[in-house]
């Protein structure tokens, strides 16, 4: 029940309100952290997909170095390749 207008709050309310505000305060600040601990990781994991593709490039270029130039055997190392991926 609300007091009437011009009367003080119990003391208790005031302190479980100022504790319910602190807690929201904490969930928010919870969040916020996690957030940015989830968007550091997405940044490290596009890194290291970033690494993992580079060096399936280098190694089929590689590859399509080694064999001679052929239209065939380079649509199947593409192939093989993109199956590695």
């Amino acid at each position: 029940m609300r007091p009437a207008p011009g009367r003080c709050r119990a003391p208790g309310a005031v302190d479980d309100r100022r504790s319910e505000v602190a807690r929201q305060r904490r969930r928010r600040e919870d969040r916020r952290a996690a957030k940015a601990e989830a968007e550091q990781e997405a940044i490290k994991v596009r890194e290291q997909l970033r690494d993992q593709v580079a060096a399936l490039a280098v190694k089929g270029a590689e590859q399509i170095l080694r064999k001679e130039v052929n239209a065939d055997v380079h649509a199947g190392l593409l192939a093989q390749l993109k199956t590695e991926l």
